[in-house]
């Protein structure tokens, strides 16, 4: 059995493990997940209130992370953190995209 069907806790905290806090909770399905290079936020790929995507967010605001894909997909940031590379395999081709990340 795979550990990604587990619901899955996202937690921050200082590089000691001081001021641990809860950001997330409840991912399924999760296949990959990546800081931007550039700033607070983190990207994801898994099942969230059992809508799967990929999804947004910002680690500073605390904000809801919205979903910038609706399947379950292999990503990676640019490297100005603008824009996600996506690779969506539920497309016949596989097709890849590019999306801006910005709301």
């Amino acid at each position: 059995m795979s550990f990604s069907l587990y619901p899955w806790d996202l937690y921050l905290s200082n590089p000691d493990g001081t001021q641990t806090i809860k950001l997330l909770s409840g991912v399924t399905d999760g296949l990959q997940i990546k800081w931007s290079p550039v700033d607070s936020r983190i990207a994801f790929s898994g099942t969230l209130n059992e809508q799967p995507g990929l999804y947004i967010l910002d680690t500073e605001t605390s904000e809801n992370p919205y979903r910038v894909w609706m399947n379950l997909v292999d990503f990676d940031w640019s490297p100005d953190g603008t824009r996600i590379i996506l690779i969506d395999k539920m497309q016949e081709d596989s097709s890849t995209y590019i999306l801006d990340t910005h709301k």
